[in-house]
């Protein structure tokens, strides 16, 4: 698998944290969308903990979130240090 659509999944804090258990050691996917899944600042923090390990995602859509401003901030400062996506 190297596309993931996981938008418009309803994906709740449980849901939110085991995809972001397989993001830390996922070694194909590139393209992911969890677009539109109403995550909040909770989900932001745990999916940005991921990312801040994972080197394969190039191309990742989150629109459609309802991210607050730390959630913003968290997910800017790994867009700073990830150089993948």
């Amino acid at each position: 698998i190297t596309t993931l659509d996981v938008s418009n999944s309803g994906f709740e804090d449980e849901e939110c944290r085991a995809l972001c258990e397989v993001l830390k050691t996922n070694r194909t996917i590139t393209a992911l969308d969890v677009s539109n899944n109403e995550w909040e600042d909770g989900e932001c923090q745990v999916f940005c903990e991921a990312l801040k390990t994972n080197t394969t995602i190039t191309t990742l859509d989150v629109s459609g979130n309802t991210f607050g401003d730390d959630g913003c901030r968290w997910l800017c400062e790994v867009l700073k240090t990830n150089t993948t996506i």
